[in-house]
């Protein structure tokens, strides 16, 4: 439905946008670390990773996409989550409000 609104809006102009990152200078994230940021889902398949790089660029593309859903959508990036499904693309949804969350 949230994305459903988006395509309705005639307003909204094609672009493309291109994102860099040296992940070399990250730093490792503990599955503690990210329970806040990221859906339980996605905490349970960053723990699953075993490379160290990969589960960099796990989380820094979960918060990518959520920053330019938040974007797109225009609404606080709180609202909704990226839910992670197995042998599937993780399916976005809307969050209800709590005033305690602050997770992705």
């Amino acid at each position: 439905e949230m994305l459903d609104s988006l395509v309705q809006k005639q307003d909204i102009l094609p672009g493309c946008s291109l994102w860099l990152l040296d992940i070399r200078k990250l730093p490792v994230l503990m599955p503690e670390d990210i329970v806040g940021i990221l859906h339980e889902s996605a905490v349970i398949r960053y723990s699953e990773l075993s490379r160290k790089q990969r589960r960099i660029q796990f989380v820094v593309g979960r918060l990518l996409a959520k920053y330019a859903f938040s974007r797109l959508l225009n609404r606080p990036i709180h609202e909704f989550a990226l839910i992670e499904r197995r042998s599937n693309a993780p399916q976005l949804r809307a969050m209800p409000f709590t005033p305690d969350r602050v997770g992705c």
